[in-house]
C-alpha cells in the first residue's frame, strides 16, 4: 500500500471509529418502551472496529487485512442492522469508498489533510 493510500485510509479509519462511537453511545440510553434493543448492533460495531486504531499507527495485518475486506465487513453490518437501507447508500460506506479529494472536501476538519500534503 503506497503511504498516500495509507493516510486516506487512516483517516477513512478515524471517521468511521468516530461515527460508531455516537452510535454506540446513542444505542445504550435508556430505551424509550417499545424501542427495539440494540445490543446485537452494538456488539457487532465492537467486532467490527476493535482492531482499527492499529492500521493508524501502520499494522496491517490483524482482524481485517485489506481496505476491500474492511469495506465487506461494513456492507455486511449494514445489511444486517440497516436493512432498509442500500449498502452502498449508508454513510459508512460511501465514507469508504470516498476518492481523496470528495474525501478532503467533504471532512475539511481532519488536519491530516495538511500532512499529507507536506
Amino acid at each position: 500500500m503506497q503511504d498516500e493510500d495509507r493516510q486516506l485510509l487512516n483517516a477513512k479509519i478515524a471517521e468511521l471509529l468516530y461515527r460508531a462511537l455516537v452510535t454506540i453511545r446513542n444505542a445504550t440510553y435508556t430505551p424509550i418502551p417499545g424501542d427495539e434493543d440494540r445490543r446485537a448492533e452494538i456488539n457487532d460495531l465492537a467486532d467490527l472496529l476493535h482492531n482499527l486504531p492499529h492500521y493508524l499507527v501502520g499494522v496491517d495485518q490483524l482482524a481485517i487485512d485489506s481496505p476491500s475486506q474492511l469495506r465487506a465487513a461494513v456492507v455486511d453490518h449494514v445489511k444486517r442492522f440497516y436493512p432498509n437501507i442500500e449498502p452502498d447508500e449508508h454513510h459508512w460506506v460511501r465514507i469508504l469508498d470516498m476518492d481523496f479529494e470528495t474525501f478532503q472536501n467533504e471532512h475539511k476538519y481532519y488536519r491530516w489533510a495538511e500532512l499529507a500534503a507536506s
